[in-house]
C-alpha cells in the first residue's frame, strides 16, 4: 500500500519556533528564576520568623495585650500557619502554584494593614495575626513547586534556595530588630507589610522569568507534521519533539 505523495507542511507550535529563536538566552532565564525563588524564600521565612518572634513583644509593648493575651496572639499566629499547611495539601491539587503564591502575597498584604488601620484595637491585632499565618502557611513549598515546573529543581538549585531560606531567617530577624529599637515597636506591622508587598514583586518576577524559561524550552514539546497531495486522501503525523 503506497503513502499519499506531494507537499510536506511542517506545523509548529509557537513555543517551539520561540525555543528555536531564543534558546540563548534560556540559561540566563533559568537563572533568573533560581534566584528570584531564592529571594523569595529569604523574605517569605525571614517574615515569617520575624512575626513569630515579635507579635508577643508587639501586642506587649504597643499596650494591647498583657502576657497572657500577648501569648495567645502568638499562638494563634502559628496555629493558623499549621492549619493552613494541611488545608494547603487539598488545594494545592486543584489550584495552581502562581494562583496560590498570588493569593497568598495579597492576603499578607492586608492582614498587616488592618491592624495599621487601628493600631488600638487590639481585635484587628487578633484578626491580622490569624489572616498572616494563613497567608504564609503554604508559601515555602508552593514555590518549590513553581520553580521545579519552571526550571526543574536540581541539587544545586535546591542549595540556593535553602540557603536563601537560611540567610533569611538570620537577616530580617535582626534588621527587624535595629528598626523597632530605633522606631519603635508600631515599625513592625510596617515591617511585615513591606516584606510582603517584597515577596508579591519577586513573585511576578518569578512567573515572568518563569514564562519566558518555558517559552525558550518549548514548553509543548509536540510538533505536527501534515503531509497533504491533491489525492483524496490525507495523511497525519503527530511527531514527538524530543531534545
Amino acid at each position: 500500500e503506497s503513502q499519499p505523495t506531494g507537499q510536506i507542511e511542517t506545523i509548529t507550535t509557537t513555543r517551539q519556533r520561540q525555543r528555536q529563536r531564543g534558546g540563548g538566552g534560556s540559561r540566563t532565564r533559568k537563572t533568573a528564576v533560581m534566584m528570584s525563588t531564592a529571594m523569595f524564600l529569604f523574605t517569605y521565612v525571614g517574615c515569617e520568623v520575624t512575626a513569630g518572634g515579635y507579635l508577643y513583644t508587639y501586642a506587649i509593648k504597643s499596650g494591647l495585650a498583657n502576657h497572657t493575651t500577648a501569648t495567645a496572639i502568638n499562638s494563634v499566629f502559628w496555629l493558623f500557619l499549621s492549619i493552613g499547611r494541611g488545608v494547603a495539601i487539598k488545594i494545592s491539587q486543584r489550584v495552581k502554584p502562581r494562583t496560590i503564591l498570588a493569593v497568598n502575597c495579597s492576603v499578607g498584604v492586608v492582614s498587616m494593614v488592618i491592624p495599621i488601620v487601628d493600631p488600638n484595637n487590639v481585635l484587628l491585632l487578633w484578626i491580622g495575626a490569624s489572616m498572616y499565618g494563613l497567608a504564609l502557611s503554604s508559601s515555602f513549598p508552593t514555590a518549590f513547586t513553581l520553580a521545579q515546573q519552571y526550571i526543574g529543581v536540581d541539587p544545586f538549585a535546591a542549595t540556593i534556595f535553602v540557603t536563601g531560606a537560611s540567610v533569611g531567617e538570620m537577616t530580617v530577624p535582626l534588621v527587624t530588630g535595629v528598626l523597632v529599637q530605633k522606631y519603635g515597636v508600631g515599625a513592625l506591622l510596617y515591617i511585615l507589610t513591606v516584606g510582603n508587598v517584597t515577596m508579591g514583586c519577586v513573585f511576578l518576577l518569578i512567573a515572568w522569568a518563569g514564562e519566558h524559561s518555558l517559552v525558550s524550552h518549548g514548553g509543548l514539546d509536540v510538533g505536527r507534521t501534515i503531509h497533504t497531495s491533491q489525492a483524496p486522501q490525507q495523511y497525519v503525523r503527530v511527531q514527538s519533539a524530543v531534545e
